[in-house]
C-alpha cells in the first residue's frame, strides 16, 4: 500500500455555510442535451458584476431522465465530480475555488433544470419516481 505525503497535501480556502452579502440568491437555468453532450459555465462575469459572490450549492432535477449527470465543478487543481443518479433530484454541496466553472455532460437526450444557490443547503438526494 503506497502512502498519500501529507506535507504534499493543497490547501484551498473555501466558504461553507456562510451567508453572502448579497443575500440568498438563486439562478435557475435548464439544460437540454438534445444537440450536445455537455456544457460548460464560468460564473466569473457574474461574480466580477457582483450579481453573486460564489456558489455553495445546487439544485439539480434529473427526474425524468434514465442515464446519471456528470457535473465537474473547479479547475484542474481542484476538480469536484458529482454524479447525479437517473430519475433523481437533489441538493448538492459545491467545495470549489470562487468563481465556479462547471461542466455538465450527459448521455441522455433530455434535459435537467439546475439552479445554483449562493447560500448553504444540506447535501440530499431522492429518488423522484
Amino acid at each position: 500500500m503506497a502512502n498519500i505525503d501529507q506535507n504534499q497535501l493543497p490547501f484551498y480556502a473555501i466558504k461553507v455555510a456562510d451567508i453572502p452579502a448579497e443575500g440568498p440568491i438563486a439562478i435557475p437555468f435548464p439544460i437540454s442535451f438534445a444537440n450536445n453532450s455537455s456544457y460548460s459555465l464560468d460564473i466569473s462575469q457574474l461574480v466580477q458584476q457582483g450579481r453573486i459572490s460564489l456558489v455553495q450549492c445546487m439544485f439539480v432535477d434529473n427526474s425524468a431522465n434514465d442515464t446519471t449527470i456528470s457535473i465537474q465543478i473547479g479547475n484542474p487543481q481542484s476538480l469536484q465530480t458529482i454524479v447525479v443518479p437517473s430519475q433523481s433530484q437533489g441538493y448538492f454541496q459545491i467545495l470549489s475555488p470562487n468563481p465556479a466553472k462547471f461542466l455538465f455532460t450527459s448521455q441522455t437526450l433530455g434535459s435537467i433544470l439546475v439552479v445554483l444557490l449562493n447560500s448553504p443547503v444540506a447535501g440530499v438526494v431522492w429518488q423522484a419516481k
